[in-house]
Order: C-alpha cells, then structure tokens, then sequence
C-alpha cells in the first residue's frame, strides 16, 4: 500500500508532465486548428483538477 506522501508524490509528477505536455502543444500551436485547441483546453483542465487533488492530498496530510 502507498503512503499518502508517495501518491500526492506522483500527483506533482504528473502535474509536470502535464506542464510540459502544454508546452509542447504551445509549440506548435496554431489558433486554426481545432484539435490542438481542444488539446490544449483538456490539458489545462486536467492541470486545475491535478492541482485540486494536490490541495486534498496536502489538506488531509495537516490532519495526521
């Protein structure tokens, strides 16, 4: 079993990755393309919601 710091561990590693998936996006971002929009929307999404989980993670490790 994981501890709590181990998952909230991987929850700031997958939060970089999704960063640097953005940044990549952002390379080759064209304004006209309708996927690489909706991408880049998803990706950011799935960064606020990372950020969420982050934040319960660390509100639950003050109450140990």
């Amino acid at each position: 079993m994981k501890s709590i710091y181990a998952e909230q561990a991987e929850v700031g590693e997958t939060i970089d990755r999704v960063k640097d998936n953005q940044d990549k996006v952002l390379d080759m971002y064209d304004p006209t393309n309708a996927k690489l929009k909706k991408l880049m929307l998803e990706l950011v999404q799935l960064e606020r919601e990372l950020e969420d989980l982050d934040e319960e993670y660390e509100a639950l490790i003050k109450t140990l």
